[in-house]
């Protein structure tokens, strides 16, 4: 393709074929500022050919990688070092932004801030276990009451200084396994994290309560065993002895924060389904202090792909092109 300025480079790991991207393109390709971005698709080799023959022309550029997907931390690792744009945004094939300024307004913010986060919502907010599942993943984001510097950002669809995430050199992919590492180590380096209301991205959850127990289970080991990895053999069993304290911290807290944000019906209707799989990923968080993070990750990695798989055929028809 003709050399021309990017902007900022979109970054999406998808494992499913290119039927799986039609929700987020048909978004991406309203964005008022498409002609600027770089789009880059991190994929299954096999599902190169078939996604580069996507009708991706709006882009100012495109690249359609092959990688292994078994962690989606290494195929985002090896997106960022494949970019060109100075502000790397982090998307997903399953959430959706709402707004057509969506890309520059994370890039109008750049100035003064190394990371971007969104507001998220409830793509599918047809079950409680969506709702729990959107409360335990992304409850510190789901309101905003302006925009200001935060804490943290929502992961996987944040947006960052390119340069600075390529400082981890070998080490990004580790660090990018649970972004709350990677954003405590940059706050910690004194870098700012930026939230704006007006930029919001609808989040697709489980549907099934079933489903959403592996899920979370491995969440919370895969979480854990990127937390452990510099501590000792002590730090670690005394975190894993106090997974039912975890459990309590976490739904006070969710609870607290859904409340304070005016969610609190949503709360109500949600809050068997929120216990039971914090409590799950409390254990997941247990063994993972203690053991490792197993095959969680690849496990993990696998069911976000699949996502599509374990909601109702209609809220599928969010992400997925209708069948020709």
């Amino acid at each position: 393709m003709p050399d021309t300025p990017i902007t900022a480079s979109v970054i999406c790991v998808t494992g499913d074929g290119p039927e799986a991207l039609h929700g987020l393109l048909s978004r991406l390709k309203t964005q008022s500022i498409v002609q600027e971005l770089e789009l880059i698709i991190v994929a299954k080799p096999q599902l190169v050919a078939s996604i580069e023959a996507l009708d991706l022309q709006d882009f100012a550029r495109f690249q359609v990688i092959g990688h292994d997907l078994s962690s989606s931390a290494r195929a985002r690792a090896e997106g960022i070092r494949a970019a060109q744009g100075a502000v790397v945004i982090f998307s997903e094939d399953h959430a959706f932004p709402l707004s057509d300024r969506w890309a520059e307004r994370l890039v109008s913010h750049h100035a003064y801030a190394a990371a971007i986060g969104p507001v998220m919502r409830n793509a599918n907010p047809r079950t409680a276990a969506s709702w729990a599942s959107l409360m335990i993943e992304y409850g510190m984001w789901m309101h905003a009451p302006k925009a200001e510097f935060v804490p943290y950002i929502a992961g996987h669809n944040s947006a960052y200084d390119r340069e600075m995430l390529l400082t981890y050199g070998d080490d990004l992919a580790n660090m990018l396994e649970a972004e709350w590492v990677l954003q405590n180590d940059l706050r910690k380096k004194g870098y700012k994290f930026w939230i704006d209301p007006e930029i919001e991205v609808a989040h697709m959850n489980y549907s099934f309560f079933r489903a959403s127990l592996a899920l979370h289970f491995a969440e919370g080991r895969m979480f854990a065993a990127s937390r452990r990895e510099t501590w000792s053999s002590l730090h670690r069993l005394a975190f894993a002895a106090a997974a039912p304290l975890i459990f309590v911290k976490r739904l006070i807290s969710i609870s607290w924060t859904a409340i304070r944000g005016g969610h609190g019906r949503e709360l109500f209707r949600c809050f068997p389904h929120l216990a039971i799989f914090l409590a799950v990923s409390a254990a997941g968080e247990g063994v993972g202090y203690a053991l490792g993070a197993g095959d969680s990750g690849h496990l993990f990695a696998e069911m976000e792909y699949q996502r599509w798989r374990n909601v109702y055929s209609d809220e599928a028809a969010l992400q997925r092109a209708p069948a020709s």
